[in-house]
C-alpha cells in the first residue's frame, strides 16, 4: 500500500474545491483526506447544496461506504439522515444521489475491488441507534484490559477479510498510557470529544487520521468522552509497548483544568 500517513487533520477547517468525483456537475464540493494511487482507495469529505442532483454514469469501481455527517441525502432509494450508514459492493451502478437540504458525508472508497465479491448493500439508517457493547477480546488486548470505559458498535465487518467499521466510544476519564501498534492500517474520524494523541497533543471533533500499519502511536486519553469512527482491512490485534514520556504526557492531561477554553468538541453534534 502507497496511502501516505496522514495526521491530525483538522475537516471542517479545510477548504473544499468542486468535487471531481462529479466532474461537470455543480453544487458539490469536496477536499480529498487520504489517497492510495496504486489501488484508487481514498476518502474524501464531501458537502453538497440543497436540491443537488447526481446521476453516475459508471458502475462502482471499488467497494464504498457512505456516513453522513450533517444533513441528508438519497442514495438510489435509501434515505440517509445524519448517522446513516452505507455499504455497497463494486459493480454496483447507482441511480441518483439528491439533496433537498445541505449534507456532508464522508465517501470511502476502499483499496479492493469488491472484498468478498458483490454482497448485498448494507444500510443503517442511524447508527446513533445501534447498542454500545463491551468490546471483545482482541489478539493482544484482552477486553479485561479496557474496562467498562470503552465501549463499540460494529457496523461492518467483511467475512473473507475481516475488515472492519466500527465506532468506539471511551468514557470520561478513559486513558491508556502505553504506545500500540497493529498489523493493519487503520483510519479513524474523531465524530465527538477531546483525544489525547501522543506527543502530538490534544485533538477535538473532527479529527482525521490514517495510519499504515506497525506504527506505534499513544498514549490515549480522553477527560470529556470520545467516540471514533473507525476502519481497518483485517481484524485488528494489538502490540503494546511502554514509553516514561508517553506516561508523563497522560498523568499531565488528565491532571490539567483547561477544557473549558477547548471548542469543536462536536462539529457534527453528538454521537453517544
Amino acid at each position: 500500500m502507497s496511502r501516505e500517513r496522514v495526521e491530525f487533520v483538522d475537516v471542517p477547517a479545510l477548504s473544499l474545491a468542486p468535487d471531481p468525483l462529479t466532474p461537470g456537475e455543480v453544487g458539490s464540493r469536496s477536499t480529498l483526506l487520504s489517497r492510495d494511487p496504486d489501488s484508487g482507495a481514498q476518502t474524501r469529505f464531501v458537502q453538497v447544496a440543497p436540491y443537488w442532483h447526481w446521476q453516475p454514469s459508471q458502475p462502482l469501481g471499488n467497494d464504498l461506504e457512505i456516513l453522513v455527517l450533517e444533513g441528508s441525502v438519497s442514495v438510489d432509494d435509501w434515505e440517509m439522515g445524519r448517522g446513516a450508514y452505507l455499504h455497497l459492493s463494486a459493480g454496483t451502478q447507482l441511480q441518483r444521489l439528491t439533496t433537498t437540504e445541505p449534507c456532508a458525508f464522508l465517501w470511502m472508497i476502499n483499496p479492493v475491488a469488491g472484498d468478498a465479491g458483490k454482497t448485498a448493500p448494507e444500510y443503517i439508517p442511524n447508527i446513533n441507534e445501534v447498542p454500545w457493547v463491551s468490546v471483545p477480546d482482541f489478539e493482544g488486548r484482552p477486553a479485561s484490559e479496557v474496562g467498562d470505559g470503552l465501549r463499540y458498535k460494529m457496523l461492518r465487518q467483511d467475512p473473507v477479510t475481516s475488515a472492519y467499521t466500527l465506532v468506539s466510544h471511551m468514557a470520561a476519564d478513559w486513558f491508556d498510557p502505553r504506545l500500540e501498534a497493529h498489523e493493519t492500517w487503520e483510519e479513524l474520524v474523531l465524530l465527538e470529544g477531546d483525544f489525547l494523541m501522543g506527543v502530538a497533543g490534544r485533538v477535538t471533533g473532527g479529527t482525521y487520521i490514517f495510519r499504515s500499519g506497525e506504527k506505534p502511536h499513544g498514549p490515549q486519553a480522553t477527560r470529556t468522552g470520545a467516540v471514533w469512527f473507525a476502519r481497518g482491512e483485517k481484524q485488528i490485534d494489538f502490540d503494546f509497548s511502554e514509553s516514561v514520556v508517553a506516561k508523563t504526557q497522560t498523568e499531565l492531561y488528565m491532571a490539567a483544568n483547561d477544557m473549558s477554553t477547548t471548542t469543536n468538541l462536536q462539529p457534527w453534534g453528538s454521537w453517544t
